[in-house]
């Protein structure tokens, strides 16, 4: 490859990792948030990918870590770090039904890939996680129930950041 190419993959990473950080810093945004905390909160996104390749993306904990002393609860950033997995998720499996759909020259994966999709949509903007979540918190005791009851906040938060909801921070 030559110069030019590399010059147009590294303005299109550029651009990805742009509109990526475009729609974290949407899920922390406010009206009246003033434009300086973008630089901040573009300061906390990039710091995150220190540590991309440690186990359990301890950098998105750091991002978090970095957000409570913005006063960002850690329920809210959790949750991005969450909505930000579930998209990535769902545009991977998104893509593979629809690569299988052209290598096998069958529509039924179009179909396929659409009703996954759509179910997914659904199920989280009616919150069926969440209720089975509470549904099994509220039959367990001690840390366990706990552990659920944070869940099913953090997962309520998640929705929340998905769908535009009203979510306090």
């Amino acid at each position: 490859l030559g110069i030019v190419e590399w010059s147009v993959i590294l303005a299109l990473s550029l651009l990805n990792y742009a509109l990526r950080f475009i729609r974290w810093y949407s899920y922390f945004s406010t009206p009246n948030a003033p434009p300086r905390y973008i630089w901040q909160y573009l300061y906390i996104y990039v710091a995150g990918f220190a540590l991309t390749l440690t186990p359990g993306k301890t950098g998105e904990v750091l991002r978090s870590a970095m957000l409570k002393q913005q006063g960002v609860s850690w329920h809210t950033s959790l949750a991005a770090m969450f909505v930000e997995r579930i998209m990535d998720l769902l545009v991977m499996v998104g893509f593979s039904l629809l690569c299988l759909d052209l290598l096998t020259n069958s529509s039924i994966w179009l179909v396929v890939t659409l009703v996954i999709l759509g179910t997914g949509m659904l199920a989280l903007y009616l919150q069926w996680p969440r209720k089975l979540i509470l549904f099994i918190g509220k039959r367990v005791h001690g840390r366990l129930r706990a552990l659920m009851l944070l869940g099913a906040r953090m997962f309520h938060n998640s929705t929340a950041i998905i769908y535009s909801r009203h979510l306090p921070l």
